[in-house]
């Protein structure tokens, strides 16, 4: 084979799965997100809602034949939320509660500096209740929690204050 036929045929190659990619793309619902949180007066928190994906409600299956399938996934969303009662302790291990529907959830504790000084995964939600208490004391300030474990990131503060 010459030189000028192996690269028509390269060329070729690129072209068809290029084009395979820029038509074969599946229709899927645009990203819906829920908040998990909500404050009270009492607790100074501010959650924040950070998408970790989209849960796709339908999907487009092109079938054998000239005609098409849609194929509807109904997902329950997993969502995880923070008692904001919780948020606030002069406890320097202050007990963090809150529901979930998802079978364990992670968190991470950031210093009031911003730099992560204890995270725990795995722990577990039992009849929809999740528990975490820092393994450490804590100086009084202000601490920000990442909740993980549903189709969000939950970010709020936890306030431990002065005895």
């Amino acid at each position: 084979m010459n030189n000028k036929a192996a690269i028509g045929l390269v060329a070729a190659i690129i072209i068809l799965v290029g084009a395979f990619f820029l038509f074969n793309k599946p229709v899927t619902a645009p990203v819906v997100l829920t908040q998990t949180a909500t404050t009270s007066p009492t607790a100074s928190s501010t959650p924040t809602v950070t998408p970790v994906s989209a849960i796709p409600t339908t999907t487009h299956v092109p079938a054998a034949s000239p005609s098409m399938q849609v194929i509807s996934q109904h997902q329950t969303p997993r969502i995880t939320a923070v008692d904001t009662a919780s948020l606030t302790s002069s406890a320097p291990r202050p007990i963090v509660t809150g529901t979930a529907n998802v079978k364990s959830i992670g968190i991470v504790l950031d210093n009031p500096a911003g730099v992560g000084i204890e995270g725990a995964s795995n722990i577990p939600v039992t009849n929809g209740h999740w528990t975490f208490a820092p393994a450490q004391a804590l100086p009084p300030g202000t601490y920000t929690l990442h909740i993980i474990g549903g189709d969000t990131v939950l970010v709020t503060k936890l306030n431990i204050l002065a005895q």
